[in-house]
């Protein structure tokens, strides 16, 4: 059984690499070790994630109902001489995920524009 010292020593040392920037938001100064680990993960499961990710999404995305039935990756990568910013755009998508994946800039901003009505799905 862990004391409560032991406790306080765990909390700690995780608190060390931490900085909250809001109440609800913060940074950990491992995260470039934590991305490389996401990324080598991605790489070795990438080839069978379809298979993967149709049971998962159906589970997790219970009022989806189209066949998902293929998937897209999509990068942007933002530097001075490449992309600065992503315009507004329309997808098809049926789930996103965005994932961040970046080290060397601060801020960003996400904004879903909400689901689009079946009547209007190809204008």
């Amino acid at each position: 059984m862990s004391s409560n010292n032991d406790d306080d020593q765990e909390e700690h040392s995780f608190l060390k690499h931490v900085t909250s920037h809001l109440p609800s938001d913060w940074s950990d100064e491992r995260r470039d070790t934590y991305l490389q680990n996401i990324l080598t993960q991605w790489r070795k499961r990438r080839d069978h994630s379809h298979e993967e990710q149709q049971p998962l999404t159906r589970l997790i995305y219970t009022h989806v109902t189209l066949p998902l039935d293929s998937h897209h990756g999509f990068v942007v990568e933002y530097a001075m001489d490449k992309d600065r910013k992503l315009d507004f755009h329309v997808d098809d998508s049926a789930v996103t995920l965005n994932l961040c994946l970046g080290t060397e800039f601060t801020d960003g901003q996400l904004y879903f524009g909400g689901v689009r009505c079946s009547s209007h799905t190809s204008t």
